[in-house]
């Protein structure tokens, strides 16, 4: 069973923990910030996507229905879709399988 990982970001700290690891399975970061796009643009391992919500909920259906319009998640297929809080302590995993 393929696995995809995606994850919401402001500021980029948590793909860059991820990224860490080199993880084997796919990886996006998603976020309506440019800069932290290009950051991310250059770290090993990860896909940077541009999302246009404003908050963390938005940004994850948004990311997961990209990710299946770009082809990239298909039918059958699981994403962990993550997303932290920095004004809080909260960081909230959310695990979806494809359905198209």
């Amino acid at each position: 069973m393929k696995r995809k990982a995606s994850s919401i970001h402001q500021k980029s700290r948590t793909a860059l923990r991820i990224a860490k690891f080199k993880p084997p399975t796919p990886f996006y970061a998603a976020s309506n910030n440019l800069k932290t796009l290009r950051k991310l643009a250059i770290v090993w391992g990860i896909k940077p996507l541009k999302v246009k919500a404003e908050n963390y909920i938005e940004g994850v259906d948004e990311t997961y229905e990209t990710l299946i319009k770009l082809g990239e998640l298909k039918t059958g297929e699981i994403a962990v879709l993550t997303y932290g809080i920095l004004e809080e302590d909260e960081h909230t995993i959310k695990i979806v399988r494809a359905k198209l």
